[in-house]
């Protein structure tokens, strides 16, 4: 990032006390704590409200609650997953016809690259090298920042 890109910062805001910082790595650090746990605060609130709307949803027996103009449906609660194996093996045993299992316990496969296998074979040979990077796909991931108590020693 070039001096100019950064220039594109002109404050960061402490979501807390509502005051715009000059841009500095403490100050960031400081409105990430600062957001983060706002963050939590507010999912707490979340998880009060939905609460109620839980227990008033029980007793009113619907999960569907109206107001004044709007709608509230709930979703989520108790549900029931099965075991893949033990269910096979139960209607197996049960004499369930085999085209039957297997449409109720579908077979799914999935594959995970080994980067240090990749990185043995793009440097043990070439050709592999080249199928390799014929693979390679770019992504992007968000990017997340760690604040983290630094200790203060002699050697800084």
């Amino acid at each position: 990032m070039s001096g100019s890109d950064l220039e594109q910062y002109t404050g960061l805001l402490d979501v807390q006390t509502g005051e715009l910082l000059e841009p500095t790595v403490g100050n960031a650090a400081r409105c990430l704590h600062a957001a983060r746990a706002m963050k939590q605060r507010v999912n707490e609130i979340v998880a009060e409200a939905t609460g109620y709307l839980v227990q008033l949803s029980e007793h009113q027996g619907t999960k569907t609650l109206h107001a004044d103009g709007e709608t509230i449906t709930l979703t989520g609660g108790t549900s029931v997953d099965y075991d893949p194996a033990d269910l096979l093996e139960a209607l197996e045993a049960a004499g369930c016809p085999e085209d039957r299992i297997t449409a109720a316990v579908e077979t799914v496969i999935t594959y995970k690259v080994n980067r240090a296998v990749l990185g043995q074979l793009a440097a043990a040979n070439p050709d592999y090298k080249a199928a390799i990077e014929l693979a390679e796909r770019e992504t992007e991931k968000p990017y997340r920042a760690s604040v983290k108590l630094r200790r203060n020693t002699d050697d800084q």
